[in-house]
């Protein structure tokens, strides 16, 4: 959009092109005249829900999870969602996940 702004193309001739309408294109234009084009096109924080859990606390479910559960005591050979889900709610020290 950018791109096709600065090879003064319109709004609208842009949106078309692209398969959009015109409100985004514009906001995507006003945001890359505020920040500027390279931070304009990284991804802004979003107003949405901290993570849960930490960094650590992930690499643990997933190394976790490459694991057999067999290895683990279990009779299952295969993670179920419901077993992982389990077992990470029996072994997580409190706190260090959020459930």
């Amino acid at each position: 959009m950018v791109f096709r702004y600065h090879a003064r193309e319109t709004v609208s001739v842009i949106a078309r092109s692209i398969g959009t309408n015109r409100p985004r294109v514009e906001r995507c234009l006003s945001k890359a005249l505020e920040l500027g084009v390279a931070q304009a096109l990284a991804d802004l924080p979003g107003r949405g829900r901290r993570p849960a859990m930490t960094a650590e606390a992930r690499a643990w479910v997933v190394s976790l999870a490459c694991q057999k559960p067999k290895d683990l005591g279990y009779a299952q050979e295969l993670w179920t969602t419901r077993l992982l889900a389990k077992h990470v709610r029996e072994h997580c020290e409190a706190g260090a996940i959020g459930v």
